[in-house]
């Protein structure tokens, strides 16, 4: 329950997020962001927060070795979809997909991915994306509004978190350039 918006521009990507973590019984405000940068990257994540202790764990792909930015993407996809596999069969992991229902959103190359729950991965046609509860949301203010990205991503999670009940402030915005 969350909100992460991408916005493509011709020097990069814009991310930006809400700061909800919870459920439909309690409601939570994170103390981190949910969005990390790393070696010109950056991952967003909504659903399950173990999926973040998957992303510590692995080894992120050198994004010199792949050939395009989607190449990067689906060898992320592919080192967590082994952790979550090594989860699972742990036992750490009780729920039944691999990848707890969690989404990412990954901005490098100057575009945005995202990463789905069997580990797919997908780019909006739209230069812009929303992954979480709050997407719909987001996703009407991404595609009525015009101007700077950054300020473009800021009003996508302000829609979100006067619209959706699961989507609140803080804002957090990072910039990865291209």
């Amino acid at each position: 329950m969350t909100c992460i918006v991408a916005v493509e521009y011709e020097g990069g990507v814009v991310m930006a997020s809400d700061s909800f973590i919870g459920n439909e019984d309690s409601a939570e405000l994170s103390a981190e962001p949910k969005i990390s940068e790393r070696d010109g990257i950056a991952i967003g994540f909504c659903g399950g927060v173990l999926i973040t202790t998957w992303l510590s764990g692995i080894k992120i792909p050198s994004r010199k070795r792949a050939h395009s930015p989607r190449d990067y993407v689906s060898q992320l996809a592919m080192g967590l979809r082994s952790a979550a596999i090594e989860a699972r069969v742990a036992g750490s992991d009780g729920e039944s997909s691999p990848s707890s229902g969690s989404l990412l959103l990954v901005a490098c190359g100057g575009q945005a991915w995202v990463v789905q729950p069997d580990f797919s991965v997908y780019r909006s046609a739209h230069g812009y994306t929303s992954i979480g509860s709050g997407a719909a949301y987001a996703l009407g203010s991404l595609t009525t509004t015009r101007g700077a990205p950054k300020h473009r991503a800021r009003a996508a999670i302000q829609a979100a978190i006067r619209h959706c009940p699961s989507v609140r402030a803080p804002i957090h915005i990072v910039e990865v350039p291209a």
